[in-house]
Formats: structure tokens, sequence, C-alpha cells
């Protein structure tokens, strides 16, 4: 999977946008598929422990999906914080720990604090910020 970032701390999202601290300073909001096109998005809203200066809205769109997978229930829908991110090979199905290293063709992991997750695989993902005056 192409990316124009790399996860540090299990939790951050690193590019030429800077550093983004997705467990703490950032709020799940939700996500949108468009199936024609393969397109996932998930949708971040920075919170009260958002750093001055930092984007207000984080979205990572993945391209040309081929694997999705979204294991959460309704009462998890309260609780949408992000707990870790990393990888996972595709046989693997423990999210107990997720790895820090991609391997090329492993899937990437969101794993929320309820412990519901979004897996994906894609061709390629992108994280892209927004002033808060952006739709997205």
């Amino acid at each position: 999977m192409q990316r124009n970032f790399h996860i540090t701390q299990g939790v951050e999202l690193n590019g030429d946008f800077g550093r983004l601290d997705i467990h703490n300073a950032y709020d799940f909001t939700g996500y949108g598929f468009v199936a024609d096109g393969q397109v996932l998005r998930l949708h971040f809203r920075g919170n009260e422990w958002k750093c001055e200066g930092q984007p207000a809205l984080v979205q990572i769109e993945f391209h040309r999906v081929s694997v999705l997978e979204i294991n959460m229930t309704s009462r998890d829908l309260v609780e949408l914080t992000i707990d870790e991110i990393g990888f996972k090979e595709s046989s693997d199905r423990d999210y107990d720990w997720l790895s820090p290293k991609d391997e090329g063709d492993t899937h990437i992991v969101f794993r929320c604090v309820c412990d519901s997750t979004i897996r994906v695989f894609a061709e390629t993902a992108t994280v892209s910020v927004f002033d808060g005056r952006d739709a997205h």
C-alpha cells in the first residue's frame, strides 16, 4: 500500500502535513465508502487536546480498496476513540497486538478503545488536512 504517511507510537500519523496524534487530539467522526470508485474515507475532528496550529479536520482516503472489514456494534458508536493503528498479515485476526511495520501487503488496522476495528487494504492511502472551513 502506497501511503503519504507513516505511523509512529501506534497512534500518530506523520507526513508532510506534520504529526497528528489520532488517539489523543482527534476524535473519529465516521467513514464513507464510494463503491464504484472503491474509495474509503475515514474522518477525524480535532478535540480539546489538539495543539494550536494543527488542522481542525483530518481525512484518510483509501483508493482501490480490496479489503474492508468494520467490526463494531451500535453501542460502540458512543466511544470511537482510536486506541492504536498498526498492521496485520492478511490471515492474522489477533487484534490484541498490531505490528508497527508495514510489510508491503499487510492490512492497516484501526483499533478503537472499545475493541472495535476497521481493517483496510488498498492500493493507496492518503492523509489530507483541513482548517475547518473546508468540506470533506
